[in-house]
């Protein structure tokens, strides 16, 4: 019996980490703000299973709130996702260091080192549960 318990739970966890990242994927891609801002572009990308920002400036990590919210702590600031009525990702607004930035998504492209089952032979948007009936559990 604890053996089909360990089993459900160790499917349970990874179905979860599964979906917390592909979710994330929405996310991907790269924003162009208006001319004379402090970045001209940014790319979101996925690394570690985490989201990070990349521009001319460097690299960094951003971390989740809720919703489309994530904060930046390396500038204290934020990030909001946009979206439009079909609940599309569109653009990104910022707010860190005393600068607001507003941009739209150019380019919404996957991360190619993100490969839809990563070679698993999964598809990691479905939970698989195992079949307990095959084992002889005492």
């Amino acid at each position: 019996m604890k053996k089909i318990f360990f089993l459900l739970a160790i499917s349970i966890f990874t179905g979860i980490a599964l979906y917390a990242q592909d979710s994330l994927k929405v996310y991907i891609g790269k924003y162009k703000f208006p001319e004379g801002s402090v970045v001209p572009e940014i790319e979101v990308i996925l690394e570690n299973g985490a989201l990070s920002f990349k521009s001319a400036m460097g690299t960094t990590p951003v971390e989740r709130n809720g919703g489309n919210e994530f904060s930046i702590p390396a500038y204290s600031g934020t990030a909001t996702f946009t979206r439009n009525e079909a609940k599309k990702i569109t653009g990104l607004h910022i707010e860190a260091s005393g600068t607001v930035l507003d941009g739209v998504l150019v380019e919404n492209k996957p991360d190619p080192k993100i490969n839809e089952n990563d070679g698993l032979g999964i598809n990691p948007k479905c939970l698989t549960t195992p079949i307990i009936g095959l084992w002889d559990v005492q």
